[in-house]
């Protein structure tokens, strides 16, 4: 009895803990929505709350009104997310299942070398002066390419296939297939879940970017800046993102509830994905992190 009253002050305690975490997270997130929808003088008098303070769509109307500056970004946001995220697949499992073989000539260099990449990387400028070199600078695939061969996504990728059995390799060598069949017919089915945890990270890697918009586009090229960086615009200076409305100065428009809108609209792809794709994340993350 005293063992079963110990267990449940156990449950109790580690209950209130995980009540109050999921507050503390949920609080920030909670707050921004209603302050995107709150009018905004009542926000700038009485400052932020719990609750909507006259409940309005005035701020979402505002942010996709006065320009489709912000519409535009989205789209680049999910073209380079998507993109990315396909292309990180395919060239992390090709290089997974070159480092998982035996007989790979240098193998051992390459590992090493590839684990070398995880401790030091180029910097900032060292990339910066490869994209102005292959030409893609100002370009949509200065927003791609950087990242797209991830060193943790093809040693997670590879420990995955060190995983899958021999005997099934050496029956399809019996039949008559070639790498590029084995790699087809087996191990991209078997390693889905694995893949799919790639192009997760991928993805929420590049919608979360902000950073290349300001690094290797040019300062006019507007046409092609990510939701992110359209955000931080907003955040530092409204006026200098969207200038004057035709309708009067943007000193008057509902500025704190947009900009709350705009961090809302950009949050929410990743809030309603991540419980759909959870259980595909764990799974691939775990696997590819104890096999081999």
């Amino acid at each position: 009895m005293a063992r079963l009253r110990k267990i449940d002050a156990f449950s109790v305690v580690n209950g209130c803990i995980m009540a109050l975490l999921v507050a503390v997270f949920i609080l920030p997130f909670w707050i921004i929505l209603t302050t995107s929808l709150s009018e905004n003088l009542q926000v700038q008098s009485n400052g932020i709350s719990l609750w909507f303070q006259g409940f309005t769509f005035a701020g979402y109307i505002f942010l996709f009104g006065m320009s489709d500056i912000f519409i535009r970004s989205l789209g680049i946001s999910l073209l380079t997310s998507f993109t990315a995220a396909a292309l990180s697949v395919i060239v992390c499992t090709a290089a997974a299942y070159a480092l998982s073989k035996k007989y790979l000539v240098g193998r051992k260099f390459f590992n090493v070398f590839l684990m070398i990449t995880m401790f030091f990387s180029g910097g900032t400028i060292p990339t910066y002066l490869i994209i102005r070199g292959v030409g893609i600078y100002d370009t949509i695939w200065a927003l791609i390419l950087p990242g797209v061969a991830s060193t943790y996504s093809i040693l997670l990728l590879r420990n995955y296939f060190y995983g899958i059995p021999e005997a099934l390799e050496e029956a399809a060598y019996l039949d008559g297939a070639n790498d590029l069949q084995l790699l087809v017919k087996i191990f991209i089915p078997l390693s889905m879940p694995m893949m799919f945890t790639i192009g997760i990270m991928t993805f929420v890697g590049k919608w979360n970017e902000w950073l290349p918009s300001l690094l290797y586009l040019g300062a006019t090229n507007k046409s092609l800046w990510t939701a992110q960086y359209v955000l931080r615009q907003m955040l530092q200076d409204m006026q200098t993102l969207y200038g004057s409305s035709s309708t009067g100065s943007i000193t008057n428009a509902p500025l704190i509830t947009a900009k709350n809108a705009g961090i809302v609209i950009i949050v929410l792809p990743l809030v309603v994905l991540s419980p759909v794709l959870h259980k595909y994340f764990a799974s691939g993350l775990i696997a590819g992190s104890v096999k081999g």
